[in-house]
């Protein structure tokens, strides 16, 4: 019903909202209505935060890029490759929404028309990737080795760990020359208790050992 209006109107509308925490967090924090829940959670799509999907960026960069040219009536054909190796090691705080802003600002003050540069990306961007940690670093120790990985490198291989690793073939004939001095022992002593026992006898000493 419009407003000022007797008759009805039929609608019919979708609703999509978002939010930044998750949902069942954000109720028992008291951020969100747990009845307004309800009403909306028809459907919940997650979507992880740009930082999860580093590998979206060089196609998001140049979509805005080319949104921007025309928008803008600029020429941008890309980002400088140490732009681009900067993005792909910043954490992305505020995630599409930030980067957009950022190749849009950055295309403002490009002075070559041609490609982003350094020198080209907002002041508080150009600090935070500065000041922050670079994200491939903190994500490596915490990923899983690959085969390639488990293999002695030139340092391990000169450590002391790693000499005293003996291929098992190698231990085979250290096994046997072991048996062997033993067997060997074993009988060089019953071959002596054998002689001090006979020599016992025939002269009646009796060997105290």
């Amino acid at each position: 019903m419009k407003l000022g209006s007797p008759e009805e109107t039929d609608i019919d509308i979708r609703v999509i909202s978002s939010t930044n925490e998750l949902p069942m967090e954000a109720i028992a924090n008291g951020h969100l209505r747990e009845d307004l829940f309800y009403r909306l959670a028809v459907m919940q799509v997650s979507i992880p935060s740009l930082c999860e999907r580093l590998e979206d960026i060089p196609e998001l960069i140049q979509s805005f890029i080319e949104s921007n040219n025309q928008r803008f009536g600029k020429n941008i054909k890309g980002v400088a490759p140490e732009v681009m190796e900067q993005f792909l090691t910043y954490s992305w705080p505020g995630n599409v929404r930030q980067l957009k802003t950022c190749i849009e600002s950055a295309m403002h003050l490009a002075k070559d028309n041609t490609y982003i540069h350094i020198s080209d990306l907002p002041p508080y961007v150009l600090e935070m990737i500065t000041a922050s940690k670079p994200l491939d670093a903190s994500l490596a120790a915490s990923a899983p080795l690959k085969e390639s990985d488990m293999k002695e490198s030139p340092e391990t291989a000169d450590s002391p760990d790693a000499a005293m690793k003996i291929p098992l073939p190698a231990l085979f004939p250290l096994l046997l020359f072991f048996l062997i001095m033993q067997w060997r022992l074993s009988v060089e002593s019953g071959l002596t208790r054998l002689w001090k026992q006979a020599i016992s006898r025939l002269v009646s000493i009796k060997f105290l050992f």
